[in-house]
């Protein structure tokens, strides 16, 4: 098969580029930060629930459906991350895609100084981006960016 269909039947594959999975308390971020960075400067199309969630389904079902249509799903954790209604449900998701296709589909963006332990255990020994101790701040975007050029490769 030529590379031209190859990437075609790769991005066919999903309707989103990322689910972004956030506490509302920090939409602000999110909306002025996040979603700018990767929608205006670099072109990706992300899922974000206000938005994209279909009207009348379940919450779970929307979801599940949003981890499995998106390439990647980011998890924007904090300290509310974990004192929200949604978000564990939506990281135990995306965290079970994560094991059952080994597709490193799963980035982590830590937000504040949320302890790494209130992780599930499987992504503790996994990096991801430290937002409040990073020396230089534009080095998250790199970082979270180069996260997309990663392809399909094992866990």
């Amino acid at each position: 098969m030529n590379s031209i269909l190859q990437c075609f039947f790769f991005v066919a594959e999903f309707q989103f580029d990322a689910f972004i999975i956030y506490s509302t308390r920090d939409e602000d971020w999110i909306k002025k930060t996040l979603l700018p960075t990767l929608e205006d400067k670099h072109g990706l199309k992300c899922c974000v629930h206000y938005r994209d969630f279909i009207a009348g389904l379940p919450f779970r079902n929307n979801m599940v459906d949003s981890v499995y249509k998106s390439r990647k799903t980011v998890a924007v954790v904090s300290q509310s991350f974990f004192d929200s209604k949604y978000c564990p449900h939506e990281l135990d998701f995306a965290l079970h895609r994560l094991l059952e296709k080994r597709d490193n589909s799963l980035v982590v963006i830590k937000l504040d100084d949320v302890d790494k332990n209130k992780l599930p255990k499987a992504l503790q020994k996994r990096s991801y981006i430290d937002y409040p101790h990073l020396k230089e701040k534009q080095a998250w975007k790199r970082n979270l960016v180069k996260c997309f050029e990663v392809r399909g490769e094992n866990v």
